[in-house]
């Protein structure tokens, strides 16, 4: 197990993951505070949101999203994404695979920071109107529509999205299933209506705060591991 996370797979089996905001606004902030040295903004962006590009497969089954990040779907052991850093970084092209980090990273650091108390707080309630899993995302939901709404940065990575190309990851994703979940991603949210549903366990200030806290804590992990 890898320092800086030794609580994460606590309750391995009931995790959950962030929403494409999240992810996205964590390399933001990557970028914004000059964490990481970035080349191709487009290509990081894609990459921060390409490990869930399976969800474009027809029938991908359970297995399919555990390969596409790297097998920490179960496991607090993130020595898969350590190497993976040190056999696609030190190149030409490797900005994608630093997103691509970045986001199996984010899932992991959100199971302790976010997903964990979310939880507990769940537990604690009397009585819940919903299940652990509908109110989970009730909550993500809407707070991924509201910073899609807000933030002033968002309209930018969209753009840097379009311009975008997916890239294979070996036999893990196809960079067309990265293209098609980009596509995905960039027009979901103008589909979705406003909710007014009250947010009762996650709060938008916490994710957002967790994005910042994450952004610093997987460029650390990032400069240790990778060949920057």
């Amino acid at each position: 197990m890898l320092e800086g996370i030794e609580n994460v797979g606590e309750q391995e089996e009931k995790r959950k993951m962030p929403l494409p905001m999240v992810h996205l606004g964590t390399a933001h902030g990557m970028i914004e505070e000059g964490l990481l040295h970035i080349r191709d903004f487009p290509a990081f962006y894609l990459g921060s949101i390409a490990p869930d590009g399976v969800h474009m497969r027809k029938d991908p089954g359970p297995e399919a999203k555990v390969v596409s990040h790297l097998g920490t779907r179960h496991t607090s052991d993130l020595t898969s994404v350590a190497m993976f850093l040190q056999r696609h970084t030190g190149r030409e092209n490797a900005d994608f695979f630093l997103g691509y980090a970045v986001h199996v990273l984010t899932d992991a650091y959100w199971n302790e920071l976010v997903y964990g108390p979310y939880t507990a707080r769940y537990g604690a309630d009397p009585s819940p109107v919903q299940t652990v899993r509908q109110a989970y995302y009730s909550d993500t939901d809407q707070i991924d529509l509201l910073l899609y709404r807000e933030l002033p940065w968002r309209e930018r990575v969209w753009e840097y999205l379009r311009q975008a190309r997916g890239q294979d990851v070996g036999e893990v994703l196809s960079g067309q299933e990265a293209d098609l979940w980009k596509d995905r991603t960039l027009n979901w949210y103008a589909q979705q209506p406003e909710k007014h549903l009250p947010l009762r366990y996650i709060g938008v200030v916490t994710v957002r705060e967790f994005m910042g806290r994450a952004a610093i804590w997987t460029a650390g992990f990032i400069r240790k591991y990778a060949s920057l």
